[in-house]
């Protein structure tokens, strides 16, 4: 991101305010720092401006704010509801683009908290949704995002392998495979669905896990979740709750009814487990491997008399999930 923070205000004659690292962990700092030199734009991560609308001392800082400019993890609804409480005239924008394509290549300004994209490709980019031998799929299908266009790199030092499989030409364009799994909307605009390798099989069925993760941070009750397969028999949802106060029993119950409501039937977690944050990696990305692994306990129930009911015990239920 240090491309779009240090090339965009520089090219525009604006100056760069840079917080040193004690700063950018004490929120306290940041926003007197901020305040001080009068900041009127900003560029982060939603996770870590999630931390920071936690912080009172944030308050006047963020009020300040003109332009605030989020990317490099998912965007949720529940974050633009926060921000416009506090100021409800700053522009937000939601930004997607990986390294490998010059930061940012997508964007689009947020105005509600309902249907977030990743918007449309900036200019001198091109966007295709492909399978997995390069086809481009119509609109409203869903499949790996392919982004073309003068910003896409060459490849990777030393890692040919990696450089092959990354990196390809489209339509006569240096164009890269991101990994993500997204589709384009009636509108025209790319809603992400999180990354084609989170994709596991339960009972059977493939489930893509971003799209379970982005149904349910639809949820008034939602700050954040992350889903997980547990033993690859279970899907489990990981969730922060907005407000703590209520029995987790209850959150579940409410939980689980706006995902058989929202999601397929498969799609449906069984099992809901409530954390007090969620864990981070040093780039403000979920750290799933940090992610609490649940204690399943089975009831017992009656033997099995016949085969089928035999392979029926193995897809059972657990009654009862702990951490």
């Amino acid at each position: 991101m240090s491309i779009e923070e240090e090339f965009t205000p520089l090219t525009s004659g604006m100056s760069i305010c840079l917080p040193s690292e004690e700063e950018i962990l004490n929120p306290d700092a940041l926003s007197e720092l901020m305040t001080k030199n009068k900041v009127d734009a900003l560029i982060c991560t939603p996770s870590y401006f999630d931390v920071l609308l936690s912080a009172a001392s944030m308050t006047t800082a963020i009020k300040a704010l003109k332009v605030l400019d989020l990317g490099g993890s998912a965007f949720i609804g529940e974050h633009y509801e926060r921000i416009r409480a506090i100021n409800h005239k700053v522009v937000v924008i939601n930004g997607y683009g990986p390294t490998e394509t010059t930061s940012c290549c997508t964007s689009k300004q947020i105005t509600s908290s309902g249907n977030i994209t990743i918007g449309t490709p900036d200019f001198n980019t091109f966007c295709f949704i492909i399978d997995e031998e390069l086809n481009e799929l119509p609109h409203g299908e869903a499949g790996e995002l392919l982004i073309c266009g003068k910003g896409v790199g060459r490849g990777y030092i030393n890692l040919e392998k990696e450089t092959k499989n990354a990196f390809v030409t489209f339509r006569g364009m240096k164009a890269y495979r991101s990994g993500d799994l997204a589709r384009i909307d009636e509108k025209g605009e790319i809603e992400y669905h999180g990354r084609i390798d989170s994709q596991v099989k339960l009972r059977g069925l493939r489930i893509e896990l971003g799209e379970v993760e982005n149904v349910m941070e639809r949820c008034a009750g939602v700050a954040r979740c992350a889903a997980a397969s547990v033993d690859d028999r279970y899907l489990c949802l990981y969730y922060v709750p907005v407000d703590p106060k209520p029995e987790e029993s209850e959150q579940r119950k409410e939980l689980r009814a706006f995902a058989k409501e929202h999601l397929p039937g498969y799609m449906v977690p069984g099992l809901f487990i409530r954390l007090e944050e969620m864990p981070y990696t040093a780039n403000w990305k979920i750290d799933r491997a940090s992610l609490p692994t649940p204690e399943l306990i089975y009831s017992k129930g009656q033997e099995p008399d016949t085969p089928m009911q035999t392979t029926g015990m193995r897809n059972l239920f657990p009654i009862m999930p702990t951490i």
